[in-house]
């Protein structure tokens, strides 16, 4: 049985969550419209006629008991809020959406935000959702660092809003534990092209011959034992594949189900591999991953994967069905 991937060590900061109770509607009117007054930067919501900005759901956190709201104190001190709601930006059925989050501007880069989630995260395990503005750098930094060690599906709603989209470890674990790693065979190319292609990010990377039945023979010939998968009741949950050419190695499509994550399976997949090239007497590996893979680009610096500046990557298209741009 694998472990879960451990969590970052909390910091000693003296966080505690407050349910917030109908006597506190104002207090949490007020900080809130503060908080969509800041939301400005990145969103033309205008005023009302008495200065305040519209918030159509608020008085639902009092009477939807599917809604839950947080002030977030530190001690004594409140220092952010958490409004939380199960409703999807996206079509899907999560357990849990945050709404609306904040730690107020003269208490950020303590580590309240990370913290706070944490709690949250701990307190409500099940599906998540987590929007963001593309142009919120501060935001996409605390979600994208939250939620990397869950191993997210990235939605792209607009050219400025994102959703990220995962389940906590309580909710899988029965679904995903106890699994095995095997050696990938022809014989699983099925399985392991409906897995990524189950993924947006992983969907985007494929093409048409190189992905094709015969192109993973191909590479399956020359890396017969250093492409693996992770198998949980005879299905494949999760898979990497790996080559090399006699001196650097390269990742190609890691992938991990999306019901099946924040487990290690992808962390698991990656040391597997490692371990296998090392035995034939690789010493350095590297991968690609697109730039706008927040996620994806999180989980690799936690694997030690340094980001390269120094270089231009340059590839060039032998075969017209695989554009030089894939």
């Amino acid at each position: 049985m694998t472990n879960f991937r451990p969590l970052r060590k909390r910091s000693k900061n003296m966080l505690r969550l407050q349910n917030v109770q109908k006597k506190d509607r104002d207090l949490l009117w007020n900080i809130n419209q503060k908080y969509l007054y800041e939301m400005t930067n990145f969103y033309d919501d205008p005023m009302d006629a008495i200065g305040n900005y519209h918030y159509g759901y608020f008085d639902e956190y009092f009477s939807d008991p599917m809604r839950v709201a947080y002030f977030i104190f530190n001690d004594d001190l409140l220092v952010g809020f958490a409004m939380i709601c199960p409703y999807s930006n996206i079509d899907q059925n999560p357990d849990y959406t945050m709404a609306e989050f904040t730690i107020f501007p003269a208490y950020r880069r303590k580590h309240f935000a990370i913290d706070a989630v944490e709690m949250i995260l701990d307190k409500h395990s099940g599906k998540w959702e987590i929007k963001y503005n593309e142009k919120n750098s501060g935001a996409k930094k605390l979600w994208n660092t939250v939620a990397a060690p869950y191993e997210p599906e990235v939605h792209h709603l607009n050219d400025n809003e994102t959703v990220l989209s995962f389940m906590t470890a309580e909710k899988i674990a029965d679904k995903c534990a106890d699994y095995s790693i095997k050696k990938v065979t022809i014989d699983d190319y099925d399985a392991i092209y409906e897995l990524w292609s189950s993924t947006e990010q992983s969907r985007r990377a494929l093409n048409p011959v190189d992905d094709s039945r015969e192109g993973i023979a191909r590479y399956l010939k020359r890396n017969p034992d250093t492409c693996f998968a992770a198998v949980k009741d005879g299905k494949i949950i999760g898979v990497i594949l790996t080559g090399h050419d006699g001196r650097r190695a390269i990742v190609h499509h890691l992938c991990v189900h999306p019901d099946c994550r924040r487990m290690g399976i992808a962390g698991h997949l990656v040391s597997q591999a490692e371990e296998a090239l090392q035995k034939e007497g690789i010493q350095k590996v590297f991968g690609l991953v697109f730039k706008d893979n927040e996620s994806a680009n999180a989980f690799w610096e936690q694997q030690g994967y340094s980001l390269r500046t120094n270089l231009n990557y340059r590839n060039k298209s032998l075969n017209d069905q695989i554009p030089a741009g894939e």
